[in-house]
């Protein structure tokens, strides 16, 4: 047994948002490539389906799509529920978030502040409610939170609109309050900084 043998995931489903393209579909295709199949999460279908077919093409492992923008609370419920509507889902990896706005932090809206939270921290709550609930009820789940080293640990020079690094900085809080919930339960739910 080769020592990344230990690493398989044969057998297992793991939902990725933001899964057609960037870093999303970067672990989508290593994770695939270790056995799992996957479900992607995304906001233009055309992607999706690239990344749907170039991915079964190379691992021979089984892509459904979803499409919703989960930075809208409602498409983020969505989206988990027809995740989950297709089978069991073991491993999440929430990834959807970004910095879309540059603007001085005393020039944000209410609007615009609220869009980014939604985007960077409440698509990943809302995700992770909707699939914990039966993993935690089969007794095992991954989940990992695609985070930042900017919010919880620095704060860069020279950016505009933080409304970036408090939403990360509370996911990384989130993470580390649903790990210490969940862990003895089976669930583990960790942080990509």
């Amino acid at each position: 047994m080769a020592v990344l043998d230990g690493f398989r995931l044969d057998g297992r489903r793991a939902l990725i948002t933001g899964g057609s393209r960037g870093l999303g579909r970067a672990m989508a295709q290593a994770l695939a490539e270790v056995g799992a199949d996957l479900v992607l999460v995304g906001r233009t279908a055309t992607d999706l389906q690239a990344a749907r077919e170039a991915i079964h093409d190379s691992t021979g492992r089984a892509v459904e799509v979803v499409v919703a923008d989960v930075a809208h609370p409602d498409e983020a419920s969505r989206a988990a529920d027809n995740a989950l509507a297709t089978g069991p889902i073991d491993i999440l990896i929430n990834n959807v978030g970004g910095r879309r706005e540059d603007i001085a932090t005393e020039a944000i809206t209410i609007e615009s502040w609220q869009r980014y939270l939604d985007l960077n921290l409440t698509s990943a709550v809302l995700t992770t409610q909707r699939v914990a609930g039966p993993m935690l009820a089969r007794g095992w789940g991954r989940i990992v939170n695609i985070a930042s080293i900017a919010g919880p640990f620095i704060a860069f020079k020279g950016i505009g609109g933080r409304h970036y690094e408090t939403a990360k900085a509370a996911l990384a809080g989130f993470t580390r309050a649903a790990a210490v919930d969940w862990a003895a339960r089976g669930v583990t739910v960790n942080a990509i900084c």
